[in-house]
């Protein structure tokens, strides 16, 4: 992905119409640890969090990686 991860996770949740609250509950984290993430704040997600992002987000855990 040519996006940070966080601009990569905001426009994949915004193209799939998901809230951030969605988003959270698929995943396993908060609301407000998606909102760092998207933000910028949290730049190093766990393993366990790629994977439930890409299960969530219909991509493979090695976009992130791009």
């Amino acid at each position: 992905c040519a996006l940070p991860i966080w601009g990569y996770v905001r426009s994949k949740r915004l193209n799939m119409k998901k809230s951030r609250t969605e988003l959270a509950n698929a995943v396993g984290v908060t609301e407000s640890y998606i909102a760092k993430l998207e933000n910028g704040v949290i730049t190093n997600p766990t393993l366990v969090v790629l994977k439930g992002l890409s299960k969530a987000l219909n991509v493979s855990p090695l976009e992130f990686f791009k």
